[in-house]
């Protein structure tokens, strides 16, 4: 099917690991939540370096009586994907 995405925060200042990149777009590919799971799927970009930042989760919540509304996770899966260096190396 189609898939929508959604710029977001374009030409912003991103901080990541104390590092400020100063312009950037954050793609919001996916971001469904409800009582029972969680769907969320971004990236960020900074401009002459590429993607510096990813997070992706497909979760899925408790959905007891006891525990419903409270975000205890059942089972799922996260993924982050984070950038640590760019450039040339001497």
């Amino acid at each position: 099917g189609k898939d929508d995405y959604v710029m977001k925060k374009v030409n912003q200042p991103y901080t990541l690991h104390q590092q400020v990149f100063s312009n950037t777009v954050v793609i919001e590919q996916q971001n469904d939540s409800s009582l029972v799971d969680l769907k969320k799927r971004i990236e960020v970009y900074a401009k002459g370096i590429g993607m510096i930042y990813s997070e992706s989760s497909n979760l899925a919540y408790c959905s007891t009586p006891a525990c419903l509304g409270k975000a205890s996770i059942d089972y799922g899966k996260r993924k982050f994907i984070t950038l640590r260096t760019y450039g040339l190396e001497n």
